[in-house]
């Protein structure tokens, strides 16, 4: 049976150049991946499934896609999970005033959070703490990479919309934030599993 561009390669040859892989990378997937892979491609399999020429086409696409699947699933070449860059976490916490914390909250649920996620930001958490018997929000954000952290940072600080609401957001009894402390954080090796 002929290959899909047809010539006389074998299946397991025309998905590994279908998926844009080596031969070599194909050895990489992994034992039960080749094995898979072995079996939806072996002329026999395809034959015993589907009689029809269309019905072959579309195993071989699904073979295709299973194996795209483990690519991107799993790491290729034996690399570890170690070895797969690790997020990183930003922590933000604003001293907030008890008289205006309302009005920061409303503002920070209804504008804040929908202006972020304009610029994508990956919100975790949020929560209320109290320091020394004042009030503090903290939340919690996730970053690809440092540079992507500043770059968004950049763009949201920036936004029209944000600046203006900012501007118009006030409160007659007392400021709507004080001070802000900001922490960058990377989960170590031995840290339980944080999602």
């Amino acid at each position: 049976m002929a290959g899909w561009g047809g010539s006389s390669r074998s299946k397991e040859s025309d998905i590994g150049i279908y998926l844009g892989a080596r031969s070599r990378d194909v050895e990489g997937f992994g034992r039960r991946t080749r094995l898979i892979l072995t079996l939806l491609t072996r002329s026999s399999a395809i034959d015993d499934i589907a009689d029809e020429k269309e019905e072959r086409d579309m195993v071989q696409w699904l073979a295709a896609w299973f194996v795209a699947s483990a690519v991107i699933a799993s790491p290729i070449s034996g690399a570890s999970a170690k070895d797969v860059a690790k997020p990183l976490y930003q922590m933000r916490i604003y001293q907030l005033n008890p008289a205006s914390k309302a009005i920061f909250h409303k503002r920070f649920a209804e504008h804040a959070m929908r202006i972020m996620r304009r610029y994508d930001f990956d919100i975790v958490a949020t929560w209320e703490a109290d320091h020394e018997g004042k009030p503090e929000f903290v939340y919690l954000l996730r970053w690809a990479d440092e540079a992507t952290m500043t770059a968004r940072w950049a763009a949201f600080m920036a936004d029209a919309e944000w600046a203006k609401i900012k501007r118009d957001t006030v409160s007659p009894d007392a400021p709507i934030m004080g001070g802000i402390e900001a922490r960058t954080m990377r989960l170590t090796d031995y840290s339980p599993p944080f999602e």
